[in-house]
């Protein structure tokens, strides 16, 4: 049990992370292209 708890929780962590940085990405993108 632990071991699958562990293993999700690192597995929902970097998607979130990888969410907020696909945001900020995109944001950034569209300052750029708005110029």
């Amino acid at each position: 049990m632990t071991t699958k708890v562990s293993t999700r929780g690192r597995l929902v962590l970097p998607q979130a992370i990888r969410g907020k940085m696909n945001l900020r990405a995109g944001d950034d993108l569209d300052a750029k292209c708005r110029g």
